[in-house]
């Protein structure tokens, strides 16, 4: 039987509050390259603004979007390794060394970025033939960044997996994937505005106002980012541990 929501938020709340600490390193690793990304991309404004397109001007957004791609690779990276480590805490198992978990998890990063685009391009295309189909794929490959992630499995097997682990669920899936979500997501958004609201009320500067609140909301998405992932990974795991079988092949979604 699927874990039911109210456990999900339960269990992921209490992992991370006694964790949190120990996951401190994951979200510096998580909020740096968005704070450093943030910076690039007001410095390559600013450049434009004042150059044009000059060959300076081109020059700078060349260097951005290289160091964008190599910021979006590192927090790919640090999202893998963070998922390893939290299935331990999910599985009840002490949590590595971060260090550890980082040197285990480089080899994954191109496997999860392929087997994502062949996931996102079978989604896209159920989306353009109809929104429902577009829906339906999301909700069957929902579980595929932890399977490359975890289990090491890519491409088609990958896919297949995942919806065989939402076959015969899929409203109760998406439940499970929608509610803690929202709730978290709503809380995180709620803490962040109660902390901006000074600087957007005292700080006249705008420019200086923008990139305190970017700061703000980047502090506390990473610090949000591990009790998200706990909430997704105590599904997975759930979902993994009790199979759906002998159910005939389903053609439309089934709880």
């Amino acid at each position: 039987m699927l874990i039911s929501t109210e456990e999900i938020l339960s269990k992921s709340w209490n992992l991370y509050k006694k964790n949190w600490k120990n996951l401190s390193n994951y979200m510096l690793l998580i909020f740096l390259p968005t704070v450093i990304l943030f910076i690039l991309d007001t410095a390559n404004t600013y450049l434009y603004s004042i150059f044009g397109p000059s060959k300076t001007a081109i020059g700078a957004l060349a260097l951005f979007f290289g160091l964008v791609a190599i910021g979006l690779v590192f927090m790919l990276w640090a999202a893998i390794a963070l998922s390893r480590a939290l299935l331990k805490l999910v599985e009840d198992q002490p949590l590595p060394h971060w260090k550890e978990t980082f040197s285990q998890s480089n080899n994954l990063i191109w496997p999860v970025v392929y087997t994502s685009l062949l996931a996102g391009i079978i989604i896209l295309g159920g989306t353009f033939l109809l929104i429902v189909p577009g829906i339906i794929f999301s909700v069957w490959y929902s579980f595929v960044f932890y399977i490359v992630a975890l289990e090491g499995k890519t491409g088609m097997s990958a896919l297949r997996e995942s919806k065989a682990m939402v076959a015969g669920r899929w409203w109760g899936i998406l439940w499970r994937l929608l509610a803690p979500a929202v709730v978290i997501g709503l809380g995180s958004s709620l803490i962040a505005l109660i902390l901006s609201a000074p600087f957007g009320l005292l700080v006249k500067d705008e420019f200086t106002r923008e990139i305190s609140t970017s700061i703000i909301s980047s502090a506390i998405n990473a610090i949000f980012t591990p009790l998200s992932a706990l909430a997704a990974i105590a599904l997975y795991a759930s979902a993994k541990a009790n199979p759906v079988s002998n159910l005939p092949e389903q053609t439309t979604p089934q709880v």
